[in-house]
């Protein structure tokens, strides 16, 4: 945490009772102890799309359509290299971001359109890093820390 005038009042760090812990965040830690930067693993990992998995669109307030809700809305936050990776993909459509916009495009034109199709689907590549969505890897990775927060290492079920 940060204080207001600058400067760090304290930080969190891994709870040391296994119970406690997200297993995903326990093997990001492992990273470096392997020789692995978080940017690395980014780069390499292997990426297993829930979105196509489970055959899940997410559609934005304002009515744009992304693969998960994870692209839909890094694109609409604050500047980030994450947010400039999936920019310069929409950049590439041919009408930009109105793409992807449902009141301009039926939904089959949008997923069957380049975005979905061939666009997203580059920046899983692992033969060529520079060009991955780190967002994916961060999400769809082979470490899944958003999926492990509710998993439960004890034996006693919290409701």
């Amino acid at each position: 945490m940060l204080k207001a005038e600058g400067g760090i009042a304290y930080h969190l760090e891994l709870p040391t009772q296994p119970d406690y812990q997200n297993s995903g965040f326990v093997r990001l830690s492992s990273l470096r102890e392997r020789g692995q930067s978080y940017s690395e693993y980014l780069g390499t990992t292997k990426i297993a799309c829930k979105a196509v998995r489970d055959e899940q669109i997410y559609v934005s307030a304002t009515g744009h359509v992304f693969p998960c809700c994870w692209l839909g809305q890094i694109y609409d936050s604050w500047p980030s290299p994450m947010a400039a990776e999936i920019r310069a993909r929409i950049a590439e459509l041919p009408e930009g971001l109105a793409t992807l916009d449902l009141r301009q495009h039926r939904l089959d034109e949008i997923i069957d359109g380049p975005f979905f199709q061939e666009l997203v689907v580059r920046g899983w590549s692992p033969v060529a890093p520079e060009g991955r969505l780190s967002a994916c890897g961060r999400m769809c990775g082979e470490i899944d820390t958003h999926s492990r927060q509710w998993e439960s290492n004890s034996s006693t079920q919290v409701p």
